[in-house]
């Protein structure tokens, strides 16, 4: 888990990070792994006085590692 909050010039950005190694398969040959990534990207723009400025963003990635002996 990652959280980083970044504030400049009345703008605030939020950035959080979930992520989680599995491995699907170890033997004598080598491993196979798999990372799902889940990042949640929330903020504010400051200084606009006309419409609701609050946005968050999430994206997911899946990550495959094969690793040879």
């Amino acid at each position: 888990f990652f959280y980083d909050l970044a504030t400049k010039d009345n703008d605030s950005v939020s950035f959080m990070w979930l992520s989680y190694t599995h491995t699907c398969f170890k033997g004598d040959f080598g491993s196979v792994t798999i990372s799902p990534t889940i990042r949640i990207q929330s903020g504010k723009e400051a200084g606009n006085c006309c419409y609701d400025d609050q946005y968050q963003r999430s994206k997911f990635e899946l990550t495959t590692q094969i690793n040879f002996k």
